[in-house]
Protein backbone atom coordinates (compact mmCIF):
# COMPACT_ATOMS: atom_id res chain seq x y z
CA UNK A 1 0.00 0.00 0.00
CA UNK A 2 1.21 3.62 -0.81
CA UNK A 3 3.11 5.82 1.83
CA UNK A 4 1.35 8.91 3.21
CA UNK A 5 4.91 10.13 1.69
CA UNK A 6 3.68 9.66 -1.55
CA UNK A 7 2.93 13.21 -3.20
CA UNK A 8 3.68 12.04 -7.21
CA UNK A 9 0.83 13.31 -9.60
CA UNK A 10 1.04 10.84 -12.55
CA UNK A 11 1.63 13.22 -15.74
CA UNK A 12 1.00 10.23 -18.15
CA UNK A 13 0.34 6.47 -17.87
CA UNK A 14 3.39 5.39 -15.84
CA UNK A 15 5.11 8.81 -15.99
CA UNK A 16 5.50 10.76 -12.33
CA UNK A 17 6.27 13.98 -11.22
CA UNK A 18 6.38 14.71 -7.29
CA UNK A 19 8.78 15.77 -4.64
CA UNK A 20 11.90 14.10 -2.57
CA UNK A 21 9.57 12.55 -0.27
CA UNK A 22 8.18 10.32 -2.94
CA UNK A 23 11.37 9.58 -4.16
CA UNK A 24 12.05 8.01 -1.32
CA UNK A 25 8.89 6.15 -0.37
CA UNK A 26 10.55 2.00 -1.76
CA UNK A 27 6.99 0.97 -0.97
CA UNK A 28 5.43 3.28 -3.47
CA UNK A 29 8.23 2.84 -5.94
CA UNK A 30 8.05 -0.82 -5.87
CA UNK A 31 3.91 -0.61 -6.12
CA UNK A 32 3.80 1.98 -9.01
CA UNK A 33 6.37 -0.45 -10.69
CA UNK A 34 8.61 3.03 -11.26
CA UNK A 35 11.75 1.54 -13.24
CA UNK A 36 14.08 5.43 -13.22
CA UNK A 37 13.87 7.73 -11.55
CA UNK A 38 15.55 11.34 -12.16
CA UNK A 39 15.74 13.22 -8.80
CA UNK A 40 16.85 16.71 -8.61
CA UNK A 41 18.34 18.41 -5.29
CA UNK A 42 21.61 19.18 -3.36
CA UNK A 43 21.04 16.69 -0.82
CA UNK A 44 22.70 13.53 -0.20
CA UNK A 45 20.23 11.14 0.20
CA UNK A 46 20.51 7.45 -0.10
CA UNK A 47 19.17 5.81 -3.70
CA UNK A 48 16.32 4.42 -4.20
CA UNK A 49 15.60 0.42 -4.48
CA UNK A 50 17.94 -2.11 -6.82
CA UNK A 51 15.13 -2.09 -9.25
CA UNK A 52 15.02 1.44 -10.25
CA UNK A 53 17.14 2.82 -12.00
CA UNK A 54 18.41 6.56 -10.39
CA UNK A 55 19.90 9.54 -11.79
CA UNK A 56 20.70 12.43 -9.96
CA UNK A 57 21.12 15.86 -10.81
CA UNK A 58 22.55 17.92 -8.02
CA UNK A 59 21.08 21.62 -8.02
CA UNK A 60 20.69 23.63 -5.52
CA UNK A 61 16.85 24.78 -4.41
CA UNK A 62 16.75 28.28 -5.31
CA UNK A 63 14.72 30.39 -7.56
CA UNK A 64 17.37 31.39 -9.74
CA UNK A 65 19.00 27.65 -10.33
CA UNK A 66 19.86 26.86 -14.23
CA UNK A 67 17.53 23.47 -14.48
CA UNK A 68 17.42 24.38 -18.06
CA UNK A 69 20.88 23.20 -18.27
CA UNK A 70 19.58 19.65 -17.56
CA UNK A 71 16.77 19.12 -19.11
CA UNK A 72 18.71 18.13 -22.05
CA UNK A 73 20.37 15.05 -20.66
CA UNK A 74 17.29 14.07 -18.83
CA UNK A 75 15.25 14.16 -21.99
CA UNK A 76 17.79 11.38 -23.34
CA UNK A 77 18.08 9.39 -20.74
CA UNK A 78 14.21 9.23 -20.38
CA UNK A 79 13.91 8.71 -24.43
CA UNK A 80 16.49 5.95 -24.05
CA UNK A 81 15.10 4.19 -21.46
CA UNK A 82 11.21 4.48 -22.86
CA UNK A 83 13.04 3.05 -25.57
CA UNK A 84 14.05 -0.23 -24.24
CA UNK A 85 10.88 -0.82 -22.65
CA UNK A 86 9.28 -0.95 -26.19
CA UNK A 87 11.87 -2.99 -26.73
CA UNK A 88 11.37 -5.50 -23.39
CA UNK A 89 14.71 -4.24 -21.92
CA UNK A 90 13.63 -1.36 -19.63
CA UNK A 91 11.08 -1.54 -16.77
CA UNK A 92 8.81 0.00 -14.74
CA UNK A 93 5.24 1.53 -15.26
CA UNK A 94 2.29 0.30 -16.85
CA UNK A 95 4.65 0.11 -20.13
CA UNK A 96 7.92 -1.71 -18.20
CA UNK A 97 8.30 -5.13 -17.84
Amino acid sequence: MTEVGWEADEILPGLYLGGLASALDDDALSEKRVGLLISIHDEEQRPPPAACLWHMIECADRADADLLRHLHGCTDLLASYLGGCADGEGGGGEGGG
